[in-house]
C-alpha cells in the first residue's frame, strides 16, 4: 500500500528491535506507534487487511515438527479478513 514512509515490508533487513528475552513484536497498523517501535512498524490501511507470511527453510526443525508458532500474543484494534 502506498505510504509516506515508502516502507512495504517488515523483515530483519529493517534492523528490527527485539525484546530483552529475544521475542519480537511487530506493529502492523494504520497509526504510527511510538518512535521506539517504528522500526518494527508496517503502515497498514485503515480498513481490512490480509496479512501474508513468507516462510523460508529454517535452520532448526521447528516448522517441520510443528513447534513453531506464528502468533502467541494478541491482536488489538485490527481488522483482518480471513478464514474461520
Amino acid at each position: 500500500m502506498p505510504n509516506p514512509f515508502n516502507k512495504f515490508t517488515v523483515s530483519p533487513r529493517n534492523k528490527l528491535a527485539y525484546h530483552a528475552d529475544g521475542s519480537l513484536s511487530l506493529y502492523i497498523r494504520h497509526e504510527a506507534p511510538s518512535k521506539d517501535k517504528e522500526t518494527n512498524w508496517l503502515h497498514a490501511p485503515n480498513d481490512e487487511l490480509i496479512p501474508m507470511l513468507r516462510m523460508y527453510w529454517p535452520k532448526d526443525p521447528s516448522i517441520q515438527n510443528g513447534t513453531w508458532r506464528v502468533f502467541t500474543g494478541h491482536i488489538a484494534n485490527s481488522l483482518f479478513r480471513g478464514h474461520g
